[in-house]
C-alpha cells in the first residue's frame, strides 16, 4: 500500500492577485510594481503559515484599521516588510480578538465554520460565509449577489460542511 500525502494547495497557491484587488488605490500607488511585490507577498505568506493566513490578515486590516480611510495606508511592501500583518493575524492577536468581541460577524454555527475554514481558508470564510444568515433548515442567505456567486463556486465544500443549500436574498 502506498502512502499518499496531498499537497496543501490552499496554502501554496498565491493569493497576491486577490490582495492587490482588495487594497485601496492609495496603497497601490505607494507600492512597488506588482512584479516586485508578488515574491515579497509569497515569502511573507510562507513565513506566517500560508497564503490563506496572510490574505485573512490583510482583509482584517482593511476592515479594522480605523486610520486607513484618513491615511490611505502604506505601500503593500511596507505593510509586509515591517511585519504590520502581525497585528492582524487571527490566532492569539489582540486586534483581531478584540474586533471579534465587539461584534464582528462570525458564522452562526462554529462546527460548520471550522469545516469551511479547513477547506476554503480563513480569508474566504471571513469574506463570504461569516456575513451569511443561517436558517434552521441549514440553508444560508448571503448578503450580496457577489457573495452568492462566490458561495456557489464552493457549493461542494459547503455541502460537505453541513449546509443544505443557498437561498438568495428575497
Amino acid at each position: 500500500m502506498l502512502n499518499v500525502v496531498p499537497f496543501p494547495t490552499a496554502s501554496v497557491v498565491s493569493t497576491f492577485e486577490e490582495a492587490w484587488r482588495d487594497i485601496p488605490a492609495s496603497m497601490k500607488t505607494r507600492s512597488l510594481s506588482r512584479a516586485k511585490l508578488k515574491p515579497i507577498w509569497d515569502r511573507h505568506a510562507k513565513a506566517v503559515g500560508g497564503q490563506d493566513v496572510l490574505i485573512a490578515a490583510l482583509r482584517a486590516y482593511l476592515k479594522g484599521d480605523k486610520d486607513l480611510p484618513k491615511s490611505g495606508g502604506p505601500g503593500l511592501q511596507v505593510w509586509l516588510n515591517q511585519g504590520k500583518y502581525d497585528h492582524w493575524l487571527e490566532a492569539g492577536n489582540s486586534v483581531v480578538e478584540v474586533s471579534a468581541k465587539i461584534g464582528q460577524l462570525v458564522f452562526a454555527d462554529p462546527d460548520i465554520r471550522a469545516s469551511v475554514v479547513a477547506s476554503c481558508g480563513l480569508g474566504w470564510v471571513v469574506s463570504y460565509l461569516d456575513p451569511c444568515e443561517l436558517h434552521p433548515d441549514r440553508f444560508i442567505t448571503p448578503k450580496t449577489a457577489f457573495a452568492l456567486g462566490k458561495l456557489k463556486e464552493k457549493a461542494r465544500e459547503l455541502k460537505a460542511a453541513g449546509i443544505a443549500g443557498i437561498r438568495p436574498k428575497a
